[in-house]
């Protein structure tokens, strides 16, 4: 991101009442003696877009004063800097304002505190976001340790690192290595590319030198207890040929044991080696194992609830047969109710047809009207009924017995419904058997 400072308007700001800056395109200098505004130019474009002075402080004296040195109130503290961001131009601008309220009790005004307002490109924003802006465009600790000399010597060494990490980006120790004899051969002992690698191997090389310190506080007694020897040798008659070719073999067998001991470090290497790849694998291997347990264990509980779905439909549909079913066993039950019913009703006008069958029509001699219908018998009529009351009181003469129009309406009344039919048929031939026997005795008389 290139960013580049175009314009710098200051108002009311400390000692300045009104400054303009045109900032050029490469390089601007400001310069002049002390109490000009150098510092406040500074101040002023740390306030605008971190809230702070040069020197980090939140709270220091923004108000313009008097030549008494009196604050001069009821003036905005404004500051607009405009810049160059990628080739798009932002204007980011604050304004500090007083508040004035009157004390319960107090007729005047008093100042009660201050507010900040903040703008970019002309839209006022809330404190948070207008810091989101300027954050975006760059962070406080990058500009201060740009703008600043003072501001990097002060930070710890991992704040130091972190900053020029974020500054130039991470470097490798290939990187660091290269154009440098020494750094690769160091780093070809270090046996890694990273950081832990070089802790590793910190922690060998502090391992190694408290063992030399051993060696050191060991090595006083061992000089002095070799120049008790050598006092004593040179007081002998001593064969240094011998002695020296004895040292010789001593030293060959030491470097004889250096290099078995080099090639056991190199096998110890070559076993660390082995033993990271496998845990490598081992860790690849534990998260493949991990992803696929949890790509089954969601498999299986989507299996299981739609396993519960279905389970669930099929008890419902189990729930409608069985009503049902209780419903169809209810109608079965009321059905055969029903036949029962009916058979009684059957038996019990089988029983009353069976005693009306059993009447015989009679009729008093002496009676003049009809005893079905009421009406005034003729002589004639009168005297062929009791004839034929007299016909039907002996069967035996062949012509059948006539049951009473009563009766048969009596019993098509209590038939059921699918006996009314046929009792119908029959009282209609009953009728028509009756009229022909009227008209035999009409026809006799």
């Amino acid at each position: 991101m290139e960013i580049k400072f175009k314009k710098l308007r200051v108002q009311n700001f400390k000692g300045v009442r009104d400054m303009a800056i045109e900032f050029q395109p490469d390089v601007t200098c400001i310069m002049g003696a002390n109490h000009t505004g150098k510092t406040t130019t500074a101040d002023a474009i740390n306030w605008v877009l971190f809230g702070k002075d040069s020197q980090g402080l939140t709270t220091f004296g923004i108000d313009p004063k008097d030549e008494d040195n009196n604050i001069i109130h009821h003036l905005d503290n404004t500051v607009e800097l405009t810049m160059d961001v990628d080739g798009k131009e932002t204007t980011l601008a604050k304004t500090r304002k007083e508040t004035w309220g009157k004390q319960r009790g107090q007729e005047e005004e008093t100042l009660t505190g201050h507010t900040v307002d903040c703008y970019v490109n002309g839209e006022k924003l809330t404190a948070t976001d207008y810091k989101a802006v300027v954050d975006g465009i760059c962070k406080e600790s990058l500009f201060k340790a740009i703008t600043s000399p003072e501001y990097f010597p002060w930070l710890a060494p991992d704040d130091q690192r972190k900053l020029l990490v974020k500054m130039v980006g991470m470097k490798t120790l290939a990187d660091v290595a290269s154009g440098n004899e020494d750094f690769k051969a160091l780093l070809g002992k270090v046996n890694g590319d990273d950081e832990q690698a070089i802790e590793r191997y910190r922690q060998h090389l502090a391992y190694s030198m408290k063992e030399v310190r051993k060696d050191l506080t060991a090595m006083p007694p061992r000089i002095s207890e070799n120049a008790d020897i050598i006092k004593q040798i040179k007081a002998k008659d001593t064969n240094y040929d011998f002695t020296r070719k004895r040292i010789e073999e001593i030293d060959k067998g030491i470097k004889e044991y250096d290099r078995q001991l080099a090639d056991a470090t190199a096998v110890i290497n070559a076993d660390y080696d082995r033993r990271a790849a496998l845990r490598k694998e081992i860790n690849e291997c534990r998260a493949e194992m991990t992803k696929v347990e949890l790509s089954y264990s969601d498999m299986n509980a989507k299996a299981k609830a739609d396993q519960k779905a279905e389970a669930r439909k099929l008890e419902a549909e189990l729930k409608d047969l069985q009503f049902r079913l209780s419903e169809k066993r209810n109608i079965a039950d009321r059905c055969r109710k029903g036949l029962d019913d009916i058979a009684i009703q059957k038996d019990d006008f089988r029983k009353r047809w069976q005693e009306v069958e059993a009447l015989e029509f009679t009729m008093d001699d002496n009676a003049e009207a009809c005893p079905t219908c009421g009406q005034r018998l003729p002589d004639q009529g009168h005297r062929h009924m009791h004839q034929g009351q007299h016909r039907q009181r002996a069967p035996r003469d062949g012509h059948p017995r006539r049951v009473p129009h009563e009766a048969l309406l009596f019993h098509t009344l209590r038939q059921p419904a699918h006996l009314h039919g046929e009792i119908h048929r029959q009282a209609h031939a009953s009728q028509a058997r009756h009229g022909d026997f009227r008209g035999q005795r009409q026809r006799g008389a």
